[in-house]
């Protein structure tokens, strides 16, 4: 069974997978729509302030069960949550490099091996929507810390509105 789905899901990627990846909004569906998506509902005013949290070596099955805690311990926080493929090739940092840059692999070959880009991707992808790198920090949240970094609650993050 193993095999035969296997086999299923490769024709599926190797049908449907790039057709999905040159699409945008409204929904994202790849992990490198998020910060176009997120971008797109500031546009709209959707929300004062918004946050793109990462968690990394988090299976679904671990946010099933920690999600719930989250939303109670912050009722005042809207979550939305939404299943996305990965980046091909599935390696934590290709998919996090498009989560944070908005772009493909393609195009950012040179550091597919590496995530200590991200900030100055995330900062480029703002930049391009006419945003300052302090108004949208990209901020390392360490398990050990009690409170979140001052960045977090900056007056110099940018409201979304």
């Amino acid at each position: 069974m193993r095999s035969e789905i296997d086999a299923a899901f490769l024709a599926w990627l190797r049908r449907r997978y790039a057709p999905l990846g040159g699409q945008r909004l409204p929904a994202p569906h790849h992990v490198h729509h998020v910060p176009h998506y997120i971008a797109y509902q500031r546009r709209r005013g959707g929300a004062d302030r918004m946050a793109l949290l990462i968690l990394d070596g988090m299976s679904l099955a671990d946010w099933t069960l920690i999600g719930p805690v989250w939303r109670a311990r912050h009722p005042d926080w809207r979550f939305e949550e939404r299943l996305l493929l990965a980046q091909a090739p599935t390696i934590t940092t290709v998919s996090r490099q498009s989560l944070v840059s908005g772009r493909t692999p393609s195009d950012f070959a040179a550091t597919l091996d590496t995530t200590r880009v991200e900030p100055k991707q995330w900062a480029a992808f703002w930049a391009r929507e006419g945003l300052l790198r302090e108004t949208c920090p990209h901020v390392h949240l360490a398990l050990e810390r009690d409170e979140p970094p001052p960045e977090v609650d900056s007056a110099r993050t940018a409201p979304c509105a």
